[in-house]
């Protein structure tokens, strides 16, 4: 069964009267993360779509979760504003934020852009959002204040939770003004078949590392590497690994933050309620 609410009450009501969920937006990113535990009712975030507030003096915009990411490059180019992403031109776009996709999608997921050393990445453009809990309440975090000193940022903790810990419905974003491209370009083809990786080291280490996986593709600026993944999976020793095309093995927690991610998602969906299994250790 499909649910596809209108507004964050509608949502609500949603969370409140069931469950497990599957969060959807377009499914442009449904090869990366690990596949559903229980495959319950879904929830489509296709009508939660559109721009709520935009102050283009100020380089903030309000939207709705459901908001095609194309369809508001469109509306900010009419004032020479964009979300810097890089253009979805070939393979290698697809696995990063890119330009296909909604704007929870794009929240959720916090891929690497590639010109994140120069934009700073999709963590550092999101100001607050409001979020349907797992238990139906509705959470506003965040405010259209660029610098805001209340106390930590909450929306911070959905932001790369791909839809584990609440169902995003609005996103309070930073924008950016239209420049030239940051980086020299890179081109990379994907088709989606093969087993694939996409990891981030240590500047000094990226070179190193790339040059042991074959056929890499290295973003110099940030250390980001794409690549086909190994058949035996090992992330670098420092710094994370994102696989696509190995199922469970996809990623899970690692390292010292995965105590802490499990007590967060304690807190926040103790029941497993949203996205069940979407992030291998819950």
């Amino acid at each position: 069964m499909e649910h596809a609410p209108t507004t964050a009450y509608e949502g609500a009501e949603v969370i409140r009267a069931g469950g497990p969920f599957v969060i959807r937006g377009t499914e442009t990113k449904r090869d990366f993360g690990c596949p559903m535990v229980r495959e319950g009712q879904t929830i489509s975030t296709k009508n939660l779509s559109g721009i709520v507030e935009w102050s283009p003096e100020d380089l903030v915009a309000v939207v709705r979760a459901g908001t095609l990411i194309s369809e508001l490059q469109d509306e900010l180019a009419t004032r020479n504003q964009c979300l810097p992403l890089p253009p979805s031109s070939n393979g290698i776009e697809r696995l990063t934020a890119g330009l296909t996709g909604t704007v929870g999608g794009l929240v959720s997921a916090n891929l690497p852009t590639r010109w994140d050393s120069a934009t700073s990445g999709v963590r550092y453009w999101v100001l607050g959002m409001t979020i349907v809990r797992a238990d139906g309440a509705i959470a506003k975090c965040g405010s259209k204040a660029v610098k805001n000193v209340a106390g930590y940022d909450a929306q911070k903790l959905f932001i790369g939770a791909w839809g584990t810990l609440g169902l995003i419905t609005e996103v309070i974003l930073r924008v950016k003004a239209i420049t030239a491209n940051p980086d020299p370009p890179i081109r990379c083809e994907w088709d989606g078949s093969a087993p694939l990786m996409v990891c981030r080291t240590p500047l000094s280490e990226g070179t190193v590392f790339a040059a042991g996986v074959p056929n890499s593709v290295l973003g110099t600026q940030t250390g980001t590497i794409w690549a086909p993944a190994p058949k035996t999976i090992a992330p670098p020793e420092r710094g994370w690994a994102i696989f696509a095309g190995h199922g469970r093995h996809n990623f899970g927690g690692f390292g010292p933050n995965e105590d802490l991610m499990i007590k967060v998602k304690d807190q926040l969906d103790p029941d497993c309620k949203l996205n069940p299994g979407r992030m291998g250790i819950f």
